[in-house]
Order: C-alpha cells, then structure tokens, then sequence
C-alpha cells in the first residue's frame, strides 16, 4: 500500500509530464492545478461503461456535498457556484441518463436535491425542476412515499412550483406534503409547520387572504408551543404574519407584529443580526408604503449600515436594502439621490448574481420606472426590454414579474401616444393575468382599467363600455 508522501510523489511525477505538454498548469502557490480538457476526454475515454457510470455517481455526490445549504449565503458563496457552474453542469449532464430504475444510492440521490437546490438559487428553474423530480423519484423508491425524507422532496417541488407560478401543481405537492408530515410526524412538529408556512405563502400568492392568515396563524402558534416564544423560527412565523398584512393594506396590524418581531430579534438574536435586520428593512419599507419617510429612512439607513458591516457592501441583501431606499427616495422625487443607489444596486446585482438573474432584472425595471418618471424615455424604453427580454428567458411569458414589465411598457407607449403597442401590451398583461388569477384579483382589475382608460382616451367607449361590464370596473 502507497504511503501518502509516496503518492503524493506518484502524484506530482504523473503532473510533471501533463505540465512539460501544456496539458496541466497550477493555480499560483496553492496546490490545486487545472488539467486541459483533452486530458480529462481521455480519461473517460478509457473507463469501462460501468465504471463510468459510478464515477459520474461520484463525482456529483461530492458537487452535492460541498453545497452551501443552509440559510446564511455570502457573496463568495454566489461568486463561487457561479465560477464553477460549468462544472456542475457537466456532472449533471453526465447523470442525466439515469433512470429510477439505475438509483440505488441514497447519497445520489440526495445530491440530486442538493444540486437541484443551486440551481433554483440561480433562477435556473427548468434544471431545477428536472434534478427535484430526480430526486423525488429516487427517495420514493429507495425510501417510500411515506418518508419523512421524501416528503422534504416534495415540499421542495412545490416551493420550486410556487416561484415559478405554477400554483395549482404546488398545492397539490404541499398538501400532499402536509398531510404526509403530519401522519408520520404528528400536527406540531416543526417540519409539519414549514409545509404549513410554505402553503401560507402559496394562499398570499393567490390572494385567498383568510386561509393564508389561519394557516399563518397555525404555524405561529406551532412554533410558540413547540419552540417558544423567542426562537428564530417563531420570530420568522411573527414576521410571516406581518407581511401578510402588509399585504392586504393592514397597517396598523402589520406594525404591532413587525415590532413584535422586531423587539424578540433584538432581544434574542441582537441588533445586527441577519434576521433582525430583515425585520428592521421590511418595516421601514411598510412605514415607506404609508408615507411615513422620515421614520423609514431612518430604517432603511439603519438596515443598510448594518448589512454592509455583517454582510459586506456587495450582498445581494445589502443591495436589497439599497433597492428599497431608492423606491424611498423615487417617492420623494429625490432623483439623483434614487438613480445613484438604482444604480448601485444594479452593478451589484449583475456583479453577485449575473445579468439574468431574477433580481438584477428587478433591479433593471426599477431603474427604468425612475427614468419614466423624469420623462427619459428613450432610457426607460431601453432598460424595460432588457428586463421584460430577461424576464421571458427566465421566467417565462406569463409570469406576473413579467407582466409587471409588459405593463410598464404599455404605460410608456400609452404616454407617447403609441396606441397600437400600448394596446397590445395591456391586453396581453390582462390575458397572461387571468391564467393566474380570478378576475376580482386586484392586478386583473388594475390591468382591465389600464386598458380601459386607453380606450377612453381615444374616444372608443364602446370598448371601455365592455371592459368594465366584463370586469365589474368601479369608476
């Protein structure tokens, strides 16, 4: 048996060759090397089918393994799994002929999931999806359906189903989830409460406020029972319910649970921490909806200061934060001072996440709404299909962030008399909304008027006429 010195001397005489051909060169001082694909192609060349397949197993086992998979993601986090995605997708690529029938290990599977989980960080939504389904498969016929694993898997799928608005098919996984949870492992267990919490989100989502809010208030006091008052996934369950009600323009019920989440962070977690700074952002962003400027600035400033000294100034929650204190200051009419942060935040965004992330495009229509609102048209026009061309490749065509684009688009060729294009832009806003939506959806009725007032403003009430009969429009 070889020694390590021996093999690590095996190891470097083999290198030598490889690096008198050109075929190896090393990284600086560090001991890692990059080896020329050629050599890599030969290698795989030469392995039996069976052994090909296991070191294919392998190899994403370890991808799968040194994933980032807990809350905390830093920047180099980010930058890391972006330097290395080319790898990633060559594992996956050479797992990809797989069948159920092929998986017998359970670490492979759990990869799967894993990797699956980098790629939904990503916004790559359809790679996603394949790997969860994997994974899926896998659990459920090395473990059961039953599983307390498995149906982690499946509440998994249903969260990727639910960013990508695919509601109805990530109902039918949560509950499925939900029900499995709670026979295996009992109502009030703290797995059973996240597939409660995740449906709560999935009810915000679609608008059905009542069971959002009793499936909110469930996990709440599941967490309370279970955790007590002062755990961070309690907290985490305060501050759901907050923004739930922020969501349905209930103010005042908002801020009692945002500072009731935001005094047990301080209190259990301490004034800069992550999550405390979470509460603190999302507060000043409610005091920022009713007008309250001076005391969201404050906030805003405060999360800002905070996430650049824990964080670092490029953190994608850094730059949330400079985000939301550009809307403040867009609501002010303080312009420079908003583009200079749209700005930042932007550079940021493309720097961290890349240019199609789901973020960075965001942060491309906020910045092009700024510019309409200063009547920098040709701008606004340009950066709005960026995004909206962004958003169709990552989201798809009647994704309600896309749609959000196609409407600021209308109103941009609405204010330039652009009739015809304005018109095409808000009924296909209407259109892709009511795939998703009911038509009493306040983004259905908000487009119905859009388009209705269009109608007005060149005199064809006949069509304004219809649209508000068809949509019960109060004028």
């Amino acid at each position: 048996m070889l020694t390590m010195s021996l093999l690590d001397e095996a190891i470097e005489k083999m290198l030598i060759v490889l690096f008198s051909y050109s075929l190896a060169k090393r990284r600086g001082s560090s001991r890692s090397f990059r080896i020329h694909r050629v050599v890599h192609q030969w290698a795989r060349n030469r392995l039996p089918p069976v052994e090909h397949r296991r070191k294919a197993e392998d190899a994403l086992i370890v991808v799968g393994a040194a994933c980032v998979y807990g809350a905390i993601r830093t920047t180099e986090t980010w930058s890391f799994e972006r330097r290395t995605m080319a790898h990633i997708d060559a594992c996956v690529s050479n797992n990809l002929n797989q069948t159920t029938e092929d998986v017998h290990s359970i670490s492979f599977t759990v990869a799967m999931g894993r990797v699956g989980k980098i790629y939904q960080w990503h916004n790559r939504y359809s790679d996603a999806g394949t790997l969860y389904e994997r994974a899926l498969m896998g659990y459920e016929k090395v473990l059961g359906a039953n599983h307390t694993d498995t149906l982690s898997a499946v509440n998994n799928l249903a969260t990727l189903y639910c960013n990508q608005n695919r509601y109805l098919e990530a109902e039918i996984l949560f509950e499925r989830a939900l029900e499995g949870r709670e026979r295996m492992l009992g109502s009030d267990h703290t797995d059973t409460l996240i597939t409660v919490s995740n449906l709560a989100v999935l009810y915000r989502h679609q608008n059905r406020y009542p069971d959002a809010e009793r499936l909110s208030e469930r996990a709440l006091a599941g967490y309370e029972k279970a955790l007590g008052p002062d755990h961070a996934d309690t907290l985490s369950a305060v501050h759901n319910i907050a923004y739930l009600y922020r969501h349905q323009n209930r103010y005042q019920e908002a801020e009692r649970f945002y500072e009731k989440a935001l005094a047990g962070c301080e209190r259990a977690l301490g004034p800069d921490h992550t999550d405390t700074l979470i509460v603190v952002n999302n507060l000043a962003y409610l005091y920022n909806n009713q007008n309250r400027y001076p005391e969201a600035e404050r906030l805003f400033e405060r999360a800002l200061v905070g996430r650049e000294m824990v964080l670092g100034p490029g953190h994608t929650d850094t730059l949330t934060t400079v985000n939301d204190l550009a809307i403040l200051y867009r609501n002010q009419n303080r312009y420079p001072e908003a583009e200079r942060l749209f700005q930042r935040a932007l550079a940021g965004y493309e720097k961290a996440l890349g240019p199609d992330h789901t973020d960075t495009l965001a942060a491309v229509n906020n910045l092009a709404t700024l510019y309409y609102d200063q009547n920098r048209f040709p701008e606004a026009e340009k950066l709005l299909e960026r995004a909206l061309a962004g958003r169709e490749k990552v989201l798809g065509p009647d994704h309600t962030a896309t749609l959000t684009t196609v409407n600021n688009l209308a109103k941009l060729y609405r204010h330039q008399s652009r009739y015809p294009e304005a018109e095409r832009a808000y009924q296909r806003t209407l259109a892709g909304l009511e795939k998703v939506f009911a038509l009493s959806h306040p983004y259905i009725q908000g487009a119905a008027n859009n388009l209705m007032r269009l109608y007005q403003s060149q005199n064809r009430q006949q069509d304004a006429d219809i649209l508000r009969e068809r949509y019960q429009i109060n004028t």
